[in-house]
């Protein structure tokens, strides 16, 4: 079972929740847990997310994954976890780094 606890779902061990192809058609999966894979494991540059901001991060780049190359998702992933990061600063009144 996950750190996470049950899925939406209710499944309590960990699965894939949905499946898209990238634009160069390599199918990413994404798991109860947040992470991003692909037929051989996570993309190049990309780790297993562990923190709260990596998991979204990795749910803000799923909503586009269709519009990058499997090569691109590393780069996707970074520039989404800096934009949670900056959402989450201006939420707490912080200015973004």
């Amino acid at each position: 079972m996950s750190a996470l606890g049950c899925c939406s779902c209710g499944l309590a061990v960990e699965h894939i929740v949905a499946k898209r192809r990238t634009a160069d058609g390599e199918t990413v999966q994404l798991w109860h847990s947040g992470d991003l894979t692909g037929r051989f494991g996570y993309p190049p540059g990309v780790k297993r997310a562990v923190s709260a901001v990596a998991r979204a991060a990795r749910r803000h780049a799923w909503a586009v994954v269709e519009l990058y190359d499997w090569s691109e998702l590393a780069a996707l992933i970074t520039v989404s976890e800096g934009r949670v990061r900056a959402q989450r600063a201006i939420s707490e009144g912080k200015r973004p780094r």
